[in-house]
């Protein structure tokens, strides 16, 4: 199977990681693994690391990235129902 680029698609994608908890968790367990996470993302080692494999690490917290999930979401809901993927 041919790539993108060689089907003369000269495009670009990109996957994003996040991490969740299930709905209900206590704000003591959120704020525990955010802060986690927060160290994690702000470590200049493990950032190298990350960015030598072309991944690039953007911290952010429980609420802005409840933000960003939802409007991420809402910007690619409708695509994904006009092009049949989409089946609810």
């Amino acid at each position: 199977m041919k790539t993108a680029k060689e089907q003369g698609v000269d495009v670009i994608y990109a996957v994003e990681r996040g991490v969740v908890a299930p709905k209900g968790t206590s704000k003591a367990i959120i704020d525990h693994y955010a802060s986690m996470l927060k160290g994690a993302a702000a470590d200049e080692d493990f950032k190298a690391a990350m960015h030598k494999k072309g991944i690039l690490i953007t911290y952010k917290g429980a609420s802005d990235y409840k933000d960003h999930f939802q409007a991420t979401y809402d910007k690619w809901l409708p695509i994904a129902k006009k092009v049949g993927v989409y089946k609810r």
